[in-house]
């Protein structure tokens, strides 16, 4: 699980009232002030079938020793029941009474009823409690019109009423100047609306800043909003089970913060979450129950100024813990195990560091809470839905969906019937929450090409394409269309995790993430049968985990036709079968797999093989420098979710990378470009079944691998930059280059070097390093940036970026191949992102050729012997300014008929010098693109003409023709006399 992260209140500063399920942060130094009771909402869930309430207890300041304290209380309930059924469950709660108080309180519930034809209803109240003067407020209607008490501490403005067929809505205010609701001149005026969208409640705050002191300017006030859900699922099953969230991150059941504050080491506050009432999304039998952090009308004002945008912090965990929203005590460990506690959800946006809401203007706040597992987008003017597997189980037997086929093994989405299948239901729903008809709706589901993912009808006859359009005709106002395909997910689809879309109108798009897991048998499929030399893992543990008992379907290991092997980090060095190191097949490790045969792996049979258990992370031992690791699960995991425990110490991801114990980039093998693949977005960092991966740490570690976790949906596109951690994101006036190396068939490409914003000169987490290169029986080739001076972090490098606040920086490169006399070509592709201000200069040190790199894309060379190395340098400093110029030319007679042509250049450039006659005929080229430096050079003029015949003594003109990267030219002529010795 995991590591627990305290969810404070709001920082100290500033006044708080509690607003239903709301807290105003005032910055003025106010006595706190009074709640009231709102509203429920009951929803009547399309599917599956169910409903949800919410409904909230609030309670009333109370006086102490003169002046005004508060007392803890108030809550969202959030509970799911059966439709129809008996709502079992439902409490009312009641603030706890300080000893020696005069505490007034009273609870008032509404009932928003939505039924299955989609009607909408107010009910009476349901509860009340006090045994005070306010008894008779029974309801808000009945509130707002009745005398308004001097103790009383807000005001309804108006009648709470139904909007049909989707929303309800009131409108209160609480005063800010210490004065009852009869004689305040400063008000906070809330808008509370409630609309229903589809399995959805959208919950809406508009606050209006209203001080005007009777007409005198107003002051600015700083505003926060935490919203509190109380969640319990219907009848006596407990409400705390694993919740997922959108972003790549294991399904958690003990408490947990989101946080948005870059300068904390918190995950970001995801797009959305769900729990199952049976605890996986595996089980369907069960009602679900989710909510939506981001999307929507998140970013929208609606009727206000300014739109509040996204949470800042969103907290799960203990509801009892999370009554006060004044609490700043950090959360005890709990007692007794998470599940099957009663658990919450704080959404908070916090105080603003300054006064930023002005006189007169408003921000709305919105949220989502609901049930059933599809994921949405809310976005005006309709509701897109998709409801499609999150995870697949795999079955052993024969898929009754497919008579003529015998399997050994298939994929389910549901194991909650006698009777798995391997088809599953996918649906696209448009719920129209706009007053007009949407005519000719299409929706379109796409899975994606050479996946292995297939579309069938509900018979499972595989149907052609992998994107289908449905014409659904048009969808009447409060009335919704669909559209319903099934998918099979094929035997030797490669495990990992797909997306599943939905496209409909105005090109709204909506996609789940489907988790496929490992089967255990590796087909030529997996393999690639391109490649016979491969980086695998296997997901399994052995009771005999011998290689050649784990592998006895290949050759003999330690063949020609197949072998292991496997880097060791002590030595930094490959080992090779049947050394010891290689000889014990364990989860959690990766190893090169040579099959020249291509052979498929079949692997031994249960009992000798099993999973690895998912009730607990798994320990990874990792030794300092290099390893290749795989996930022990069968399912895919994300490697940017893993902890480390470091000196008794569980440090999360993010905290490993800030206290160098890791590298930030996880590498995998491509068969097919025979290259190492790796990407900046941390989240993305998946680890899938059966394949390996390089990691580099700094020092011994044991990483805590976390059990596989589907990711819930999101809307398209996801947020930019999500995930991506502390790396520094590449910005306007950062440019690149990319340097590749070719040799015969050969070939390496994504070397970078280049400037970016807040990258370091030294290592820092931009900076990529490079991995032991694979020992292909197609050859070797390798090329990198290599670096002997960066301490732990010394090595070679994929990826080299430096600081912009420097105006030259030099790059040394690294090629060595095993090809034999064979040309090796080093090649920049493109410059374009170089701004024109800056110069690049390759030189090679071993030999001292130079090129300038905007004048010339490509060097060559011959590395003589195998296994050879040539250095180079890339230099890049500021382009020569002013005009360019040849000047001070001299002929130096040498021995014989040799001489030289001496001459300066006012910039590098590369140049041309020719020897023509007293007519102007050429006799000889001396040299053609020669790079040459600012000030004095040289050319040797061997005396012969380009025929190679000795050219006669006599008078001779030199013609030097000078180019630089920016494209300015001149040309200079020089008379000579040559008279050989």
């Amino acid at each position: 699980m995991l590591t627990q992260r305290i969810v404070r209140p709001f920082e100290p500063g500033g006044i708080l009232i509690a607003l239903i399920v709301s807290v105003v942060a005032l910055c003025a130094a106010q006595p706190v002030l009074g709640q009231f009771t709102h509203n429920s909402v009951r929803i009547t869930a399309p599917d599956p079938t169910g409903y949800i309430i919410l409904h909230s207890f609030e309670t009333f300041r109370e006086p102490v020793g003169g002046n005004f304290a508060w007392s803890p209380g108030g809550r969202l309930g959030v509970e799911i029941g059966p439709n129809g059924g008996a709502f079992a469950g439902r409490h009312i709660l009641t603030a706890p009474q300080p000893e020696g108080t005069d505490h007034e309180h009273f609870t008032s519930v509404l009932d928003v009823i939505i039924d299955d034809d989609g009607a909408l209803g107010l009910n009476p109240p349901i509860a009340h409690s006090g045994g005070n003067a306010w008894e008779q407020h029974e309801n808000t209607n009945a509130l707002a019109d009745a005398p308004s008490p001097a103790s009383l501490d807000f005001l309804v403005t108006e009648p709470w009423h139904v909007i049909p067929p989707r929303t309800i809505e009131g409108e209160w205010q609480i005063p800010v100047d210490q004065a009852s609701n009869l004689t305040a001149l400063e008000w906070v005026t809330v808008r509370e609306r409630y609309t229903v969208l589809r399995d959805t409640v959208r919950v809406e705050l508009i606050i209006t800043n209203n001080t005007n002191r009777g007409g005198a300017a107003g002051r600015s006030l700083a505003i926060g909003v935490r919203l509190f859900f109380d969640t319990t699922f219907g009848g006596t099953v407990a409400d705390a089970q694993p919740i997922f969230s959108s972003d790549p991150s294991p399904a958690f059941s003990d408490e947990v913060g989101f946080d948005d504050d870059p300068a904390t080491s918190a995950p970001d506050v995801p797009d959305a979450w769900m729990a199952f009432e049976l605890g996986r999304p595996s089980d369907t039998t069960g009602l679900s129950l989710k909510g939506t952090l981001k999307g929507g009308e998140v970013d929208t004002p609606g009727g206000a100024s300014g739109a509040a945008g996204p949470p800042d912090r969103v907290g799960i965990g203990p509801a009892s813990r999370m009554n006060s929203p004044f609490d700043d005590t950090p959360f005890a460990p709990l007692a007794i195990p998470f599940i099957g506690q009663d658990w919450g959800v704080e959404v908070f946006w916090e105080v603003p560091n300054v006064a930023d809401l002005p006189q007169g203007r408003s921000r709305r706040y919105v949220t989502y809470i609901g049930l059933g597992n599809a994921t949405s987008d809310f976005a005006p003017p309709y509701v897109l839905a998709l409801e499609s597997p999150l995870e697949l189980i795999v079955v052993r037997g024969d898929d009754p969906s497919t008579p003529g086929t015998i399997e050994e093994f298939f994929y389910t989405s549901d194991i909650s019937t006698g009777q798995p299948t391997g088809i599953s239901r996918v649906a696209g729903f448009a719920n129209n929450t706009g007053i007009v008809t949407m005519p000719n709706v299409n929706l379109t589901l796409s899975v994606p090409p050479d996946s292995g993912i297939v579309f069938t009808d509900a018979a499972g006859n595989e149907l052609p394409g992998m994107t289908r359009a449905i014409a659904v005709g048009d969808v009447l106002a409060n009335s919704e269309g669909r559209a319903s395909l099934h998918i099979r997910v094929q035997p030797g689809t490669r495990p990992g995790v797909y997306p599943i879309r939905l496209v409909g109108p105005n090109g709204k798009m909506v996609e789940r993430l489907l988790t496929v897991p490992a089967l255990p048998s590796l087909s030529p499929d997996i393999l690639n049968p391109l490649a016979p030399i491969t980086m695998i893992s296997i997901p399994y543990q052995f009771q005999n985990a011998d290689a050649e008992n784990v592998l006895q379907s290949l050759a003999p290991l330690g063949s020609a036709l197949a072998s292991v092997a496997r880097w060791d980090p002590a030595v930094s060095q490959y080992r090779f079968f049947p050394d010891p190191f290689t000889t014990t097949l364990l989860p959690g490790r990766a190893f090169w797999l040579i099959n020249r045969a291509l052979t498929q792996i079949n692997l031994p049979d249960e009992p000798d093989r099993s999973d690895v258990p998912v009730a607990t992370s798994f320990m990874l031992n990792l030794q300092r420098g290099w390893n290749q690791i795989g996930t022990p699960f069968t399912g895919p995991t994300f490697w940017s979710t893993t902890e480390f425990l470091v000196d008794g110490e569980v440090k999360s991801f993010q905290e490993a990378l800030g206290a160098r114990i890791i590298l930030p980039t996880l590498y995998s093998y491509n068969e097919d470009t025979r290259q190492y693949e790796f990407t900046d977005n941390v989240a993305q960092m998946r680890l899938d079944p059966f394949r390996g991966y390089w990691v580099h740490v700094f020092r011994d570690v044991v990483a805590l691998i976390h059990p596989p976790s589907p990711a819930v949906g999101r809307s398209v596109p996801a947020r930019a930059g999500a995930g991506r951690g502390s790396i520094p994101q590449k910005g306007t006036g950062d440019w690149e280059v990319e340097l590749r190396a070719a040799v015969g068939d050969l070939s390496r490409t994504g070397r970078i070097l280049g400037v970016r914003g807040g990258a370091a000169d030294g290592y820092g987490l931009e900076d990529v390093m490079s991995p032991p290169p694979p020992r292909s029986p197609q050859g070797h080739l390798d090329i990198a940036f290599v670096h002997d001076d960066w301490d732990v972090a010394s090595g070679r490098y994929l990826r080299d970026l430096r600081s912009p606040a420097r105006a030259a920086h030099v790059w040394d490169v690294m090629v060595e191949s095993d090809r034999a006399n064979e040309t090796i070509v080093i090649a920049w592709p493109n410059l374009a992102e170089v701004p024109k201000d800056v110069q690049l200069t390759l030189r090679d040190i071993d030999t001292g050729a130079v090129r300038l790199m905007r004048t010339a894309g490509s060097y060559s060379f011959s590395p003589g012997q195998a296994g050879a190395q040539r250095h180079l340098q890339v230099v890049a400093g500021p382009a020569p300014g002013g005009d360019l110029r040849i000047d001070a030319i001299t002929y130096v007679p040498g021995r014989g008929s040799q001489g030289s042509l001496e001459f300066r250049v006012s910039a590098a450039a590369v140049v041309d010098v020719a020897v023509l006659n007293v007519t102007g005929r050429r006799v000889r080229t001396v040299v053609v693109g020669k790079a040459m430096g600012v000030g004095r050079n040289a050319v040797v003029w061997d005396g012969r003409s380009d025929s190679g015949t000795a050219a006669p003594d006599g008078i001779y003109i030199a013609k030097i023709t000078a180019r630089t990267a920016d494209r300015a030219q001149c040309t200079a002529t020089h008379v000579f006399s040559r008279l050989s010795r």
